[in-house]
């Protein structure tokens, strides 16, 4: 139910949370753990909202996004097109008078970099990107929790090849430079982008153990440098 990406710190035993969203309105617990330590719960209540943000529960993504059918989750599961195809920029077609109720929420899609024209009869023709849905909700993308492999959409047996294969395909779709004219989005494809970056360079060049060096005679135990 708590979708997208969760920007916090912890700063003296503070966690500040931003741009934390939620796919539907109601009480929610969230339980704050170190390691398998539990440290806290806080219930959060959140009210229906009739704002007209792009969320799933915005105004305007509830009016647009159900006419931009190629719309599909970022990811190499995505069936009819590969992962790198859902940020490409693509067009959709409002026919009116669908294009009505749209209508209000233009400045608000072209504040997100939504590219919008009218057309003849009152249609509207969209420029979007399909992986915009995905930053939207969080849903199918790389997660902080999930191993290296998993995060690179990789099995575990994968070679070096395969996995920079999937590296370089995510980085084609995830990386900040390409969501520049997105600005709503690209903070969130940033967030994308290092989590695979991260999982790549951790499984084709390891950190190399430390070795241990005596510090003292014979009897003294090793210390590690």
């Amino acid at each position: 139910t708590l979708d997208g990406f969760k920007h916090n710190k912890s700063v003296n035993g503070v966690v500040q949370f931003n741009f934390l969203r939620f796919s539907q309105p109601g009480a929610f617990d969230l339980r704050f753990s170190i390691g398998d330590k539990y440290v806290a719960m806080v219930r959060v209540v959140v009210e229906p909202t009739g704002e007209e943000g792009l969320g799933p529960t915005g105004r305007c993504g509830q009016v647009y996004y159900p006419h931009l059918t190629s719309f599909n989750r970022g990811t190499n599961e995505s069936v009819g097109q590969p992962a790198v195809s859902a940020g490409d920029e693509q067009v959709a077609l409002l026919r009116w008078p669908q294009s009505v109720e749209a209508l209000a929420c233009v400045p608000v899609m072209e504040d997100a970099g939504f590219k919008i024209s009218q057309g003849w009869g009152g249609d509207l023709w969209v420029w979007y990107r399909p992986a915009m849905e995905a930053l939207e909700t969080g849903e199918g993308l790389p997660q902080a929790y999930m191993d290296f492999y998993e995060r690179l959409g990789v099995p575990l047996n994968a070679n070096e090849r395969k996995i920079k294969k999937a590296y370089y395909q995510l980085s084609l779709l995830w990386h900040p430079d390409r969501w520049a004219s997105y600005p709503l989005y690209q903070r969130l494809a940033q967030d994308v982008f290092e989590l695979v970056s991260e999982a790549y360079r951790l499984l084709t060049d390891p950190p190399v153990p430390k070795e241990p060096v005596v510090t003292g005679g014979d009897d003294s135990k090793g210390a590690y440098m």
